[in-house]
């Protein structure tokens, strides 16, 4: 009997250890996870503040330009606020798929 006794305490050695393993494997799963979007939300900062400058340029081009302070032309002036509208939906609706991907 202390044979058996022997194993089972062996058993149960070794089931703790591999549980203990894979608790360990999941934390640093959840780690990477972690460090991942911590990287991500880094990015999607930084890309909101060049945004936020964009548009702040935009208009302060669009006042100067109703105080005829500068003159454009009026196809380059709605070329540009046209594609600066663009670019700025494109980069938040890829901030907004990279944060929050679909399964």
């Amino acid at each position: 009997m202390s044979m058996s006794l022997n194993a089972e305490q062996l058993w149960s050695e070794v089931s703790k250890q591999s549980n203990l393993q894979e608790t360990q494997k999941m934390t640093q799963d959840e780690l990477d996870q972690q460090s991942n979007r911590n990287l991500k939300q880094k990015y999607a900062r930084w890309f909101i503040y060049i945004l936020i400058a964009q548009l702040i340029v935009m208009n302060v081009l669009i006042v100067f330009q109703g105080l005829t302070l500068i003159h454009l032309d009026e196809v380059s002036f709605r070329f540009y606020t046209t594609s600066t509208i663009i670019e700025v939906f494109g980069v938040i609706v890829i901030i907004v798929n990279n944060l929050f991907p679909s399964k």
